[in-house]
């Protein structure tokens, strides 16, 4: 496990979306391995099932491991057994609408928009106005009730929508995102693909 570092960065993500956690490896075991959170006793118990994410340059790393036990805050975890490597550029995109809150980088001009689908390395905005390609935009949505995504968005792609008058989507890239954001992003699209599988939706977008 060359991810499996001394010293190496990694969320975690606690069962039901209850929050996400971050730290690092201080010790790797045989059959465990242990976790500095940088939080304070309590987040943890016992056989609690935690889902990891290990951002790098060219992939994230995803796993599952179980809590063997806590003691102030370090955590000591078994070792995964399962682990999942996810191309940056293979992110799934799949239509999920929410409130978007838009910011005009270069006139500070804010607008209350609706996403049409997202991604953990981009998304797609509908809009009521025309902006040229390699506009950005500092943008705000929440994905929970709870979770709030802050990120730097660049538009890539823009489309006139062919039955409504002055409806645009504006199809870009993250190009400022944190690895915690990008991780529940990540998350969220998969779970959203599930849902609309069980309903018999084609998720691809």
């Amino acid at each position: 496990m060359n991810f499996f570092q001394i010293k190496k960065k990694l969320n975690m993500l606690l069962p039901n979306y209850d929050g996400i956690k971050t730290g690092e490896i201080i010790q790797i075991n045989n059959d465990n391995f242990v976790v500095l959170s940088d939080d304070c006793l309590g987040s943890f118990t016992t056989s609690q099932k935690v889902e990891f994410s290990i951002p790098s340059n060219e992939c994230l790393v995803k796993f599952y491991s179980n809590v063997i036990k806590s003691n102030d805050r370090e955590v000591v975890f078994t070792l995964p057994k399962d682990v999942r490597y996810i191309q940056r550029r293979k992110y799934s995109r799949v239509e999920h609408t929410v409130p978007i809150e838009v910011v005009n980088i270069n006139t500070s001009d804010k607008y209350i928009w609706a996403t049409g689908n997202i991604s953990g390395g981009g998304l797609k905005i509908i809009s009521d106005k025309y902006f040229n390609i390699g506009s950005v935009f500092d943008v705000s949505f929440k994905i929970m009730e709870n979770i709030k995504i802050k990120a730097v968005f660049e538009i890539l792609r823009v489309e006139a929508n062919k039955l409504k008058d002055n409806e645009y989507y504006l199809s870009g890239q993250f190009t400022k995102i944190s690895e915690k954001d990008r991780f529940l992003l990540i998350q969220t699209a998969f779970k959203r693909q599930l849902e609309l599988k069980c309903k018999g939706i084609n998720s691809n977008v």
